[in-house]
C-alpha cells in the first residue's frame, strides 16, 4: 500500500510562487497532484487546511485523507524552566531562529525591523530595552537592512547555527518570533520552528496573515498574531509586553 504524506500543501498554498505566477505551470502541477491522489491508498496531511483541500480533490473516495498534525518530542528538547523575570534592568530578548527568504522567497523580516525602527525613532532608550536575536541564514539584503539596528544595539545577527544552539537560544528567550509571508488566501503551512517554540513554553509573537499559524497560536493561547502589513501594530504589541 502507498501512503502519500503531504508535509505541506501542493497546489493550494504552493511554496514555489512560480506556480501562482505561471498559469500553465499550475495546470501541470494540479494534473500531477490529481494523479498522485488517485493512485495513493491513503493520503495524510499535516494541517486542517491542507487536508480540506486534498479531500476536495478526491471527493469520490471519502475518508481516504487523514490529518496527522506535526508536534514535538520532549525528549529531544533541552530542559526548559521559566526565563528570568523581565524587569527594566535588562533588555527584553526576542529570538527568531531560521531563515526568511532562505525559507521562502516572499518571506521577509522587514515588517519586524520596521517596527523596531519606529520604536527607536520615538525613544532612543529602546536601544537598551530590547534585543532581537536573529539566528539563521540571512540574505545580503536582509543583513543590510539590520545594520542600523545592529549599530544601535537592538539587533544581534548570529548567523547559521547548529540545531542544539538554536534550541538554546529559544530556551533563553523572553519572546519567540515567527514570521510568515502574506498571501491572498489563508496559509496552510506551519513552520517547523513553531512546534519547537511550543515546547519551550515561551510567549510567541507571530507576524503572519490568516491561516494555520494564526489558528494554532490562537487556539492554544500561546501568543499574539500581527499582520505583516502593520508594523505599527507590531511595535504596539512589543511595547505592551515591556510595560
Amino acid at each position: 500500500p502507498w501512503l502519500a504524506d503531504f508535509r505541506d500543501a501542493w497546489t493550494y498554498d504552493p511554496l514555489d510562487p512560480v506556480l501562482v505566477e505561471l498559469p500553465y505551470r499550475l495546470r501541470i502541477e494540479r494534473w500531477l497532484e490529481r494523479h498522485v491522489l488517485a493512485a495513493a491508498d491513503l493520503v495524510v496531511g499535516a494541517t486542517r487546511l491542507s487536508v480540506e483541500h486534498l479531500s476536495s480533490c478526491c471527493a469520490d473516495r471519502p475518508g481516504r485523507v487523514r490529518l496527522i498534525p506535526n508536534g514535538f518530542d520532549l525528549e529531544d528538547m533541552p530542559s526548559c524552566g521559566p526565563p528570568p523575570p523581565f524587569t527594566a534592568a535588562r533588555a527584553l530578548r526576542l529570538v527568531h531562529t531560521g531563515g526568511f527568504a532562505a525559507s521562502h522567497p516572499l518571506r521577509s523580516p522587514e515588517p519586524l525591523l520596521q517596527a523596531l525602527r519606529r520604536l527607536l525613532a520615538g525613544d532612543s532608550t529602546w536601544a537598551q530595552r530590547l534585543r532581537l536575536v536573529l539566528a539563521g541564514p540571512l540574505s545580503s539584503a536582509e543583513i543590510d537592512s539590520t545594520v542600523p539596528l545592529q549599530q544601535a544595539g537592538m539587533v544581534e545577527v548570529v548567523g547559521p547555527v547548529s540545531r542544539r544552539r538554536a534550541l538554546e537560544l529559544q530556551r533563553n528567550a523572553d519572546v519567540l518570533v515567527v514570521v510568515d509571508h502574506a498571501r491572498d488566501w489563508p496559509a496552510s503551512n506551519v513552520p517547523g520552528k513553531l512546534y519547537e517554540y511550543l515546547a519551550m513554553a515561551r510567549p510567541i509573537l507571530a507576524v503572519c496573515g490568516p491561516g494555520m499559524i494564526d489558528e494554532l497560536i490562537g487556539g492554544l493561547g500561546v501568543g499574539l498574531c500581527v499582520r505583516p502589513s502593520d508594523p505599527g501594530q507590531i511595535a504596539a504589541v512589543i511595547l505592551a509586553r515591556t510595560v
